[in-house]
């Protein structure tokens, strides 16, 4: 691991280079706060989830799993280390790009989803990844919602907090869990942008 890039409600992200001399992005859990009260035991339900959603994921418009490592007392997610970073800082620093070819494979990468029964849950720009060849990515599969379970992972897998300005209005008022037609929402205000 060498640097952190950013990070999250429970991981920060790093970037990294594996043996072959891949360049990846790490999302490290945060384990120091998992005890083995309840919270410390939603938290790894949580990632347990986020990583049983993520893994069943197969899309050019979604980022890869590449696998989970362990680094120094921590659980890691491997994914390809995406350079241009987030939609948010891609569309600031290269104001001529096609927003429209963008906005669709974002759609895409939410329809493919939707048609696997998958909500995401938390669409919106810093969850949004663009490639060097300005490939969209979807990412962050840790509000996702699965339809059939074939692993129980009871409520504790409903995101944690919201991102206001791309969470539908009824996910707001009813505190509700999120829904397709509420990833549609937040599809339009991230393409909105």
């Amino acid at each position: 691991m060498k640097r952190i890039t950013g990070g999250g409600g429970f991981g920060d992200v790093y970037w990294g280079v594996l043996q072959d001399g891949s360049h990846v992005g790490l999302k490290c859990l945060r384990l120091h706060s998992v005890s083995s009260n309840s919270d410390g035991k939603k938290f790894l339900k949580r990632a347990a989830h986020e990583l049983y959603v993520w893994s069943k994921c197969n899309h050019a418009n979604v980022l890869d799993l590449i696998g989970v490592a362990q680094y120094g007392g921590q659980i890691l997610m491997v994914s390809p280390w995406i350079q241009t970073g987030n939609l948010l800082w891609f569309i600031s620093h290269n104001k001529e790009v096609n927003r429209c070819s963008l906005g669709t494979q974002i759609a895409s990468g939410v329809a493919y989803l939707h048609k696997r029964e998958i909500v995401h849950g938390d669409i919106k720009g810093a969850n949004v990844l663009v490639t060097a060849d300005h490939t969209i990515k979807l990412a962050d599969f840790g509000s996702a919602t699965l339809r059939d379970y074939t692993l129980q992972f009871t409520a504790t897998t409903s995101g944690g907090g919201m991102s206001i300005r791309w969470t539908a209005p009824e996910v707001i008022k009813a505190d509700s869990k999120a829904t397709a037609q509420a990833d549609v929402y937040a599809l339009g205000m991230t393409i909105f942008v």
